[in-house]
């Protein structure tokens, strides 16, 4: 064949990294295979095969194939530099100091910690797709001659394509994928975003090798390789239409769109829920502020949902630390490294996917507007996302740049829109066009820790719309045989109360007429349809808490609210509730207390029960946990001691005194399992409380 009839398409990667120059560079004649691990063969360039070796000198001419769940390991000099997935094949090519990896089949990841010296180059290509290397880190996946898909982890890079059905060029960053065309017929590239369960496992392995790039991965993509789980991420069936969800709930939160039109699964509210349970956690779990300016401080989290089309939302959750002085309140942002200030999440596959943009954020109808004017130097930088089809576009559809620079003594100022120099006041129209001031919802900060957020909910309040209304709530209960009926009990005649039960979440409300007082009182507990004997004894369980609530009165918390409020305030006394069904064999019920009666904070907390759902019975963690109760106590009391290395503030003296059946649990909607702890469980008050700790052992079998 010849090869000048064949389309060419380019893919020149133009770092924007900062690569260091004159730094020696890299040898790329030294090629070795380090290691390989399964049936992996080597053929030099007259094609006969070797015996695969450590360190083996890879040739002009060698090639190395890999079989199933068999893979390779290639190296330049001392830097780590790709790795084979199984099933993949590729020959090598060398010209002086110029180096080619062809990928014949498979894919292959490659990772250049230094880049190549001035004077040398090394490409990965196929036979008609050329990719440029120098120092970055991603994978290449041939689907087959004509078709390449380039994923980058680090960088910028720009594509182009050219072959005799026409020229195209693009812009590719970190976290964004390109999908590469050409054949006589085609010459394309579309780029979008990739997203976190895209990444290979045999990549991932690589990746979590190196926490420090893990992290500068993350701040530069969003994607969580340390804590992401393919295993627990498995894509929804595809072949169940999803239950219908009553999502009028939703209008007592900050969500825009129309609730009645919101087509989210209760999968994906779970998601979602999931998302603020774990982020509400982490922001409240650090410390207050302790200086002589600061009064008191407290965490604040908010949380928003957007129809990004077809009425599948996105989530939108910001955190600040509340603090008081002798000035008022004030917002600033989070410090602590666990905590989200600002992120995105949309929904994919069956896992809340967190964004990869997280800058200042303005909620348009329809787009996004990220970024704007510097805060403490002149100029601007700006894109606009549309919200398109559920998803925010991995592209943005417009951009500004406004850039000043002083040297001689002079300033000099550079302005593009869409890539394309123009005047201020272009400038100034493309800002009044995208971001007139009026945005719906949004977060911003300032040059300093200062931050606000805006058109947002208390997440706390987002994070009950979801469970109440679908997000972690329940399918209707499993129907049994010999049921005297499937009506849920009447609560009982409390004088002075108000009662309201919600069919679809199971929830029933008690509250306690406080007209007159700054002062709101109500409980609330699961109540379900008496169907078996397992919920007429769950019903049960609960009816006496109920009643141990309401037996002495709140005559005093009446008073108090009155005689004992110097400030004002409002107190309250409160429990909420929610019930999830995992699966047919559990109830799992949450019970969340909050009691404000003055003070500096109020008192808050949440007990978690799991219950047999034939039987009635509460079952404890061994009860359930596939492991001993040895190994849940060594598990667990390994995790806190790393938390207390990293942090401090825990006691643990209080948990090695626990046995396993002592830790509070919980079993998510989608059946994982965690050890939970209540606010000043085992450490200080103000250190704010234990975060969820997710159990790797999972379910017995039979409780799965």
């Amino acid at each position: 064949m010849n090869r000048k009839q064949i389309p060419a398409l380019i893919l020149a990667l133009s770092l924007l990294l900062g690569l260091l120059s004159g730094c020696g560079g890299l040898n790329a004649a030294a090629m070795q295979l380090k290691r390989s691990e399964g049936l992996v063969s080597v053929s030099n360039e007259e094609g006969r095969n070797l015996v695969p070796e450590e360190d083996m000198g890879l040739y002009s001419g060698y090639g190395v194939l890999t079989q199933e769940e068999s893979y390779a390991w290639i190296g330049l000099d001392q830097v780590k530099l790709a790795k084979m997935d199984e099933n993949s094949e590729i020959a090598v090519e060398q010209e002086g100091k110029h180096l080619e990896i062809e990928v014949k089949s498979g894919s292959l990841f490659f990772h250049v910690t230094e880049p190549l010296a001035e004077d040398e180059t090394m490409e990965i290509r196929t036979s008609t797709m050329l990719v440029g290397i120098r120092g970055t880190c991603g994978w290449v996946s041939v689907l087959d001659g004509a078709h390449m898909n380039v994923y980058l982890l680090e960088g910028t890079v720009s594509c182009s394509v050219s072959s005799p059905a026409g020229q195209n060029t693009a812009n590719v960053s970190a976290g964004e994928m390109a999908r590469m065309t050409a054949s006589e017929e085609e010459s394309s590239i579309s780029v979008e975003r990739f997203r976190i369960y895209d990444v290979p496992e045999f990549i991932l392995e690589e990746l979590r090798q190196d926490k420090s790039l893990c992290e500068t991965i993350e701040e530069e993509t969003g994607l969580p390789l340390l804590d992401w789980d393919p295993d627990t991420a498995l894509p929804p069936r595809e072949d169940a239409e999803p239950d219908p969800v009553d999502w009028s709930g939703l209008g007592n939160v900050a969500y825009y769109g129309d609730p009645a039109a919101c087509a989210m699964t209760a999968e994906q509210a779970a998601a979602f829920a999931q998302v603020l349970r774990e982020e509400i956690s982490k922001s409240k779990a650090v410390p207050p502020i302790q200086d002589e300016y600061t009064l008191q401080s407290e965490a604040r989290c908010y949380a928003g949902l957007v129809d990004a089309g077809g009425g599948q939302p996105i989530l939108l959750y910001g955190s600040a630390i509340a603090v008081e002085s002798d000035y008022g309140w004030d917002l600033w942002s989070t410090w602590s490294g666990d905590c989200t200030g600002w992120g995105i999440w949309e929904y994919a596959n069956g896992q809340a996917v967190k964004w990869g943009v997280v800058d200042r954020t303005a909620l348009y109808p329809g787009y996004l507007y990220v970024g704007g004017y510097y805060a403490a130097d002149p100029g601007i930088s700006a894109k606009v996302y549309p919200l398109e089809n559920g998803r925010i576009a991995a592209i943005p559809s417009t951009a500004v740049q406004e850039d000043w620079t002083w040297s001689g003594g002079g300033e000099q100022v550079t302005r593009y829109i869409d890539g394309q120099p123009v005047t201020e006041e272009a400038v100034t129209s493309w800002e009044s066009r995208w971001n007139p001031g009026n945005s719906l919802a949004g977060y911003s900060h300032g040059s300093d820790v200062s931050v606000s957020f805006w058109g947002l909910s208390p997440a706390e309040d987002v994070l009950a719309a979801l469970e109440g209304s679908g997000g972690s709530a329940p399918a209707d209960p499993p129907p049994a045989e010999n049921t005297p009926g499937s009506e849920a009990p009447e609560a009982p005649n409390r004088p002075g109360t108000s009662v309201s039960y919600n069919p679809g979440t199971y929830i029933r409300r008690t509250t306690v007429d406080t007209t007159g007082y700054p002062i709101e009182i109500y409980y609330e507990i699961p109540v379900l349809p008496e169907t078996s004997q397992g919920y007429r004894n769950i019903n049960a369980f609960f009816q006496s808490m109920e009643d141990a609530f309401f037996a002495e009165g709140f005559a005093a918390d009446l008073e108090a609210s009155l005689e004992y409020n110097p400030y004002d305030e409002d107190f309250w006394n409160s429990c909420s509730a929610s019930v999830t069904f995992p699966n047919s064999r559990l109830v799992c019920v949450a019970l969340s207390s909050d009691y404000h009666m003055g003070g500096v904070h109020p008192w808050y907390g949440t007990n978690y029960y799991t219950f047999c759902a034939s039987t009635g019975e509460r079952l404890s963690l061994s009860d359930v946990a596939n492991a001993s109760k040895a190994e849940i106590e060594t598990y667990l009391l390994t995790v806190l001691e790393q938390e207390q290395n990293e942090s401090g503030g825990i006691f643990l003296d209080t948990f090695r005194e626990y046995e396993a059946d002592d830790y509070g649990f919980e079993v998510s909607s989608d059946g994982r399992l965690y050890a939970v702890f209540s606010r000043d469980e085992g450490c200080a008050w103000a250190y704010g409380g234990i975060a969820p700790i997710e159990l790797p052992m999972g379910l017995k079998p039979e409780w799965q």
